[in-house]
């Protein structure tokens, strides 16, 4: 009985060497080229080539694919995109609490910025199905009374993914928005296409290192960029694009003037 063409490497080795094979590439690569790099027997996968290279890179962040099929890094695809022409969408939750597995999102807002000016808006409270445990009550002023009427997830999605599509993701400790806000949606069965994540906190961090807090609110305060309540999404979500939009104009006038350069700067790489 033949192997299946899954079977035999593990699937992280396979998409290492997809990786691998785009990078040398530099141009997004069609399905069946993909193929010929990962199956060499080509009797193994014929015919299902492509059910096959999807099952392997569609649930993979790293992998986004194109029109016709083709597929490219999610990074690179911004790589040479000038800031001054790049879409951002600036994210901020307040939520329950720190584990997407057991914790809820109670209040959400998206900035969505072209050329560094604001494009678009949305925020929300959103029905979280639990109780907001005292602390989190404290910090964001958010009752469960407040939640009573307010939509699900699932009923805001459409109008996230619209904010969302081909934006650069960003908030203040991006890592923690976007792996929240990714891991909610799924559980609503709901898939966002991946794009990279520029995070103000740590751009602060390598920028403004004379700075004795990189709160958003010391952030804004610097910036004279108005922050009026803390702790509620759009407001903090309003703050953060303001400083975005600060911190972009002073590292275009270093010398940083793609995303890639960003990317690179923000990964402490120049």
């Amino acid at each position: 009985m033949a192997s299946h063409p899954l079977r035999g490497e593990s699937l992280d080795s396979m998409r290492r060497r997809a990786i691998a094979y785009i990078e040398r590439a530099d141009r997004p690569v069609a399905v069946n080229e993909l193929a010929d790099v990962l199956f060499p027997d080509p009797g193994r996968a014929s015919g299902v080539a492509p059910l096959l290279i999807r099952t392997l890179l569609s649930s993979d962040e790293r992998f986004r694919q194109r029109h016709r099929g083709r597929w490219e890094l999610a990074s690179r695809a911004y790589q040479r995109m000038p800031l001054a022409s790049a879409s951002f969408a600036v994210v901020d939750l307040e939520t329950t609490g720190s584990l997407p597995a057991t914790d809820r999102i109670i209040e959400i807002a998206v900035v969505r910025l072209e050329g560094m000016r604001p494009a678009g808006e949305f925020q929300s409270l959103i029905t979280s199905g639990t109780t907001v445990p005292p602390l989190i009550q404290q910090l964001t002023g958010i009752e469960d009374s407040m939640l009573a009427g307010a939509p699900a997830l699932p009923a805001v999605a459409p109008r996230l993914l619209e904010l969302l599509d081909d934006a650069l993701f960003v908030a203040h400790n991006a890592e923690f928005d976007y792996a929240f806000l990714r891991s909610r949606l799924r559980a609503c069965d709901v898939h966002p296409a991946p794009t990279p994540r520029v995070c103000t906190l740590r751009l602060v961090q390598r920028h403004l290192p004379f700075l004795r807090s990189c709160a958003l609110d010391a952030v804004a305060a610097h910036y004279g960029v108005p922050l009026l309540r803390r702790h509620r999404a759009v407001d903090d979500a309003r703050a953060t694009a303001g400083v975005l939009v600060r911190l972009l104009h002073e590292l275009r006038a270093a010398g940083i003037e793609t995303v890639g350069g960003l990317l690179e700067f923000q990964a402490g790489r120049r």
